[in-house]
């Protein structure tokens, strides 16, 4: 049985900015290195989400999504 791997790119340069292996429930998130936004792919509904990349909130550097 072959696996169904779709990647997800940015609906506004087209750079690939996440992959899901179509196993997972959780929606792939991915951040455009270009644009810099937050690409969501919500699973249920089969389409793209556009958001802001939130700000830090740590002093490490992390960014939690």
């Amino acid at each position: 049985m072959a696996e169904v791997v779709k990647t997800i790119y940015c609906p506004r340069c087209n750079r690939k900015v996440a992959t899901w292996d179509g196993k997972s429930s959780i929606n792939p998130i991915g951040k455009c290195k270009k644009c810099n936004w937050l690409i969501i792919y919500d699973l249920s509904r089969e389409e793209l989400r556009i958001k802001d990349v939130p700000d830090r909130a740590t002093s490490s550097g992390l960014t939690f999504y």
